[in-house]
C-alpha cells in the first residue's frame, strides 16, 4: 500500500494498488486453509503401478450386434459343454420374417371365415340341412365360442412348450382347420346337421392357437422396431377374414361351393405351414 501511495502518476497508483488488494485476498485465503482441518483423503503417492492404474483409457464403441453374435458362436464354438444346447442366433432381420408373417395371416383369415360362413347363406342353410328352425342354423355360428374355450388349455401349453411352440401351435390350427373342413363338406354333402355342427366346433377349438400367438410371433421373428407393426398385422388378419367372408359368401350364393373351397384352401395352408413356417429363431436385440 506504501508503494501505491508513492507512486508519481494516477495510473500507476491503480495498478500498485489492484495488485496489493489481489495479494492480501491470496493470503488471507492461504491462512483460512491451514487454519481449517482438511477432510479430504490423503495423497497417494504416484508409485509406477498406480500411473499405470489411473491412466486414461481409451474410450471404447458400444458393440454392435454383428460383433456380439460372432463373439456368441465364438464361445459356443470353444466353451459349450457336451449335452448342452445354446439358443441359436438367427441372421439380422431375415426377410423370412415376413413370409412367416403372411401365412399366419392367411391361417387367421381361412378360420374366421369358416366361422360365419354359415351366416352369410342363413336361406341355403335351412334348404342343405332340412330343418325349419333358425335356431339350428345360429347354432353353426354360436357354438364355434364353445369350442375356443375347449381349445385355449391345450393351446397355450402347446405355445409356451419352449423352442418351436409357435411352429407346433401354426401346424396345430392348421391341421385342425382341415379336418373341419372334411367334416363340414361331408356334413353338407350327406345332409347330416351334427356332422357339420362337430366341423363347426373345430373351427373353434382352433381358434386358440393362433389367436394367442400375434405378440409372441413378433417378438421371436421381429426387432423391437418393427414389433408393433407385426402384432398389428397379424391381428388384422382375423377382421379381415370376418369382412372377407360377409362379401364372398352372397356373391358365391352356393353353400356346397364355398364350403369345398375353404376345405381346398386349408389344405394348400397346411402344406405351406409344414415346409415353410420354420423353427422361431431368437429375436435380434439392441446390443449384447
Amino acid at each position: 500500500w506504501r508503494v501505491a501511495c508513492r507512486a508519481p502518476s494516477a495510473l500507476a497508483r491503480m495498478v500498485a494498488s489492484r495488485t496489493a488488494s489481489a495479494f492480501s485476498v491470496g493470503c488471507l485465503l492461504l491462512a483460512a486453509e491451514a487454519l481449517v482441518p482438511s477432510t479430504s483423503a490423503p495423497a497417494v503417492p504416484a508409485t509406477p503401478e498406480v500411473a499405470v492404474g489411473i491412466r486414461r483409457l481409451p474410450r471404447l464403441k458400444a458393440p454392435t450386434v454383428a460383433a456380439c453374435r460372432r463373439a456368441t458362436h465364438a464361445m459356443s464354438l470353444t466353451t459349450q459343454p457336451k449335452g448342452l444346447k445354446l439358443e441359436a442366433l438367427p441372421a439380422a432381420e431375415t426377410p423370412r420374417r415376413w413370409l412367416v408373417l403372411l401365412l399366419y395371416s392367411l391361417v387367421g383369415v381361412l378360420n374366421f371365415g369358416m366361422w360365419l360362413t354359415y351366416a352369410t347363406l342363413p336361406s341355403k342353410v335351412g334348404a342343405a340341412f332340412a330343418f325349419p328352425t333358425r335356431w339350428k342354423a345360429d347354432l353353426l355360428s354360436v357354438i364355434v365360442g364353445f369350442g375356443y374355450l375347449v381349445g385355449a388349455w391345450p393351446a397355450g401349453r402347446v405355445l409356451a412348450n419352449g423352442d418351436g411352440g409357435l411352429r407346433r401351435g401354426m401346424l396345430w390350427a392348421s391341421t385342425i382347420n382341415v379336418v373341419s373342413a372334411m367334416l363340414r363338406v361331408a356334413g353338407g354333402v350327406w345332409g347330416y346337421y351334427w356332422v357339420a355342427l362337430t366341423g363347426q366346433l373345430l373351427v373353434g377349438i382352433s381358434q386358440p392357437f393362433f389367436m394367442a400367438a400375434p405378440a409372441q410371433l413378433s417378438t421371436e421373428w421381429f426387432p423391437v422396431r418393427e414389433r408393433g407393426l407385426a402384432t398389428s398385422v397379424a391381428i388384422l388378419s382375423q377382421v379381415l377374414g370376418q369382412a372377407l367372408i360377409f362379401v364372398l359368401g352372397p356373391a358365391v350364393g352356393s353353400l356346397p361351393t364355398l364350403v369345398g373351397w375353404q376345405l381346398a384352401g386349408g389344405v394348400a395352408l397346411l402344406a405351406l405351414v409344414v415346409f415353410l413356417f420354420g423353427d422361431s429363431p431368437v429375436a435380434p436385440e439392441e446390443g449384447c
